[in-house]
């Protein structure tokens, strides 16, 4: 009997969601020009303040030149019209006259000069924001790279003037595609390996980011010493090109002119392990929120509030429930058993504005890992190959797609010896008394936390 020869065929680009989530990918690639013929590609700021006509968003609002927390920033409810005028037409602030005035009453924009400050329509929910227009939600096509049922409807657009930026964090749950639509922007981007000298802060809190306590742009080195010791590789995004950003990597990114970009952060097996950190991040937090030191009013007055402004406080009760809830899928998710809920504890629905994964139904461990396999044989094959490393097999796999890429390649180790580095630190706290703040800071650090999360699984 004649044995049926089986071909292999070549990659797709519908292999691309499941070669980023198989782990092949350990640093940040672009995929250049991936989106250019995406329907979402054709859009101005013109074309969806159109759509959008008179509808009210928030527009984040900082001085150029400068990078700060959203609670130092100003806001302003005003519509895509107003943001595109402003951009545009520009502002002045520094002759008032009867047209200036008449301008201002009409555009809540027009009173801050253009040459100060930029502009940010930022984190928006295209679900929501889109709500009267659901044909733009599928014009976002992730589900042409492999990620099934992804569109707009889980994806957040942002909306900024040159200089618009968003503080240097990263995301505690999964995977990051950025899609850049309209104009550049530039990427700063730090590997996980290098968090202790980005100075991982969760004050401001915000479910699911960390903060760096570093002033990217103009680091003081007398109070992050250890930050001479990162390496950051930048890129500037074109439009139609997509930014792959894996776990937990650091960036600082910040409109180069007037750009659109569209985000979607894609779910990781690991998530469940996240979740239960950021469920008992929150409850240190909330414990000690009202225990702040008469100096630390967490309003803003001494620089940096305690809360993001679009969060908020859970009680105790509700918080030890995130953390039991947690505490139960990472258990049975251990044990090989289902998960009862992808979401579950720690970012629970009232809190959904603010937590970054997706709203897709829960899924079984096992189908969770069936998405994380190669589909491809022949390319597993070439995996296993000696000699063969992660980026060549990027490389290839790209290659064989005829897709173009570039690989943001990092340093595995840092330019200097960080714990020689720790030994130099100046003595600039030794005279200070430890503040509610700074033990706080301590308690809800990642690592920290992290030892806690593994005490309870050992526990429970």
């Amino acid at each position: 009997m004649l044995q049926k020869k089986v071909i292999m065929e070549e990659p797709t680009s519908k292999c691309i969601g499941k070669f980023l989530l198989d782990g092949n990918l350990q640093h940040p690639v672009v995929l250049k020009g991936c989106a250019k013929d995406w329907p979402c590609a054709k859009w101005t700021l013109h074309t969806l303040s159109n759509s959008l006509q008179g509808q009210l968003i928030k527009i984040r609002l900082g001085y150029k030149n400068k990078v700060q927390w959203e609670g130092e920033c100003k806001y302003e409810m005003a519509t895509l019209k107003d943001l595109m005028e402003w951009c545009t037409a520009g502002a002045s602030a520094t002759t008032e006259t009867p047209t200036n005035r008449i301008s201002e009453e009409r555009n809540p924009l027009m009173k801050y000069d253009s040459e100060v400050y930029w502009c940010y329509a930022d984190y928006k929910y295209m679900l929501e924001l889109f709500s009267e227009h659901p044909e733009l939600l599928k014009e976002v096509r992730w589900s042409d790279l492999g990620f099934e049922g992804h569109d707009g409807t889980q994806s957040t657009i942002w909306i900024g003037s040159e200089g618009a930026n968003t503080p240097c964090h990263y995301d505690t749950y999964g995977c990051n595609l950025v899609l850049q639509v309209v104009g550049k922007k530039n990427w700063q981007l730090f590997p996980p390996h290098q968090t202790e000298c980005l100075y991982p802060t969760r004050i401001p809190f915000e479910e699911s980011s960390v903060f760096s306590d570093v002033n990217i742009v103009y680091p003081d080195f007398g109070k992050c010493p250890l930050f001479k010791a990162a390496t950051p590789y930048n890129v500037t995004l074109q439009p139609g090109d997509i930014l792959f950003v894996p776990h937990h990597w650091w960036h600082y990114v910040e409109s180069l002119e007037t750009s659109i970009s569209i985000n979607c952060w894609m779910d990781l097996a690991i998530d469940d392990e996240c979740r239960l950190e950021e469920a008992i991040t929150r409850t240190v937090f909330c414990q000690f929120f009202d225990s702040r030191d008469s100096n630390d009013k967490g309003d803003g007055t001494d620089g940096i509030g305690w809360l993001n402004p679009t969060e908020s406080i859970t009680s105790t009760n509700v918080n030890m429930e995130y953390i039991n809830k947690a505490l139960k899928v990472v258990k049975h998710t251990s044990f090989g058993k289902t998960s009862s809920d992808c979401r579950c504890a720690g970012t629970p629905d009232d809190l959904s504005s603010k937590n970054r994964t997706s709203d897709n139904p829960a899924e079984s461990q096992a189908e969770v890992t069936g998405k994380r396999k190669m589909v491809d044989d022949n390319l597993r094959v070439k995996k296993n190959k000696p000699n063969n490393t992660k980026d060549e097999l990027c490389m290839d796999f790209f290659k064989r797609i005829g897709l173009e890429i570039e690989i943001l390649p990092c340093q595995e180790k840092m330019s200097k010896d960080v714990k020689e580095m720790s030994l130099d630190i100046d003595s600039r706290n030794q005279d200070e008394d430890v503040n509610m703040r700074t033990l706080l800071q301590c308690l809800t650090h990642p690592r920290i936390v992290s030892e806690i999360a593994n005490l309870l699984k050992d526990k429970v």
